[in-house]
This record gives C-alpha cells, sequence and structure tokens, in this order.
C-alpha cells in the first residue's frame, strides 16, 4: 500500500473524549486510492455527496475531512486543535512545512 502524510479532520467531534478535533499523520491508500486506512480504521470516498466531507468511516459512518498537508499549515476547514501524530513529527515539520 502507498502511504503519505495527511491531514485528517473529524466533521462530528473529536474521534474521543479529550482527542484533537483533527491530526496529521499518515495513513495508507488502497490500490485503487478510494480507500485510506488510518489509526486501525477504514475510511472511503463520499463521491461528493456531502458538504465540507470527502471520506466516510466505513465503520461507523462518521464524515471525515481528509487531504494532503498545506505547506503554510492552512489545512483545517476551521478553527481546530490539530494534533501532528509523533511518527511523523520531524518529517511534517522538515519536510512539509519546511521550518527545520
Amino acid at each position: 500500500m502507498a502511504s503519505r502524510v495527511m491531514y485528517i479532520e473529524w466533521k462530528n467531534a473529536a474521534i474521543a473524549p479529550g482527542e484533537p478535533d483533527a491530526r496529521i499523520g499518515r495513513m495508507e491508500f488502497s490500490r485503487s486510492f478510494r480507500s485510506v486506512h488510518y489509526r486501525g480504521r477504514t475510511f472511503t470516498r463520499c463521491g461528493g455527496r456531502l458538504v465540507g466531507a470527502n471520506f466516510m468511516d466505513l465503520a461507523t459512518g462518521e464524515t471525515f475531512w481528509i487531504s494532503g498537508c498545506k505547506r503554510d499549515g492552512s489545512d483545517s476547514q476551521r478553527t481546530l486543535h490539530v494534533h501532528v501524530d509523533e511518527d511523523v513529527h520531524e518529517e511534517y515539520w522538515s519536510r512539509i512545512r519546511a521550518c527545520g
């Protein structure tokens, strides 16, 4: 599977109490790039059926915005608490944000 550091924003609420509203982490894509795997969850494309969301969790039906990380850090569609996963922290700041 191909993998890439991506931005994910929970549209319904945070993933769990105390969790941030959005994360930056490594996601794995299916061969067709129609589904994304992250933190034990599988997301599938919504096909433009939802406003402000482009993916849906297959197990729960929750909606998400998943996109590539922007160099200027303006990834979120609204003001959020964004967490950068520890395993991609260095890559995110040095390669994507080019700040280090």
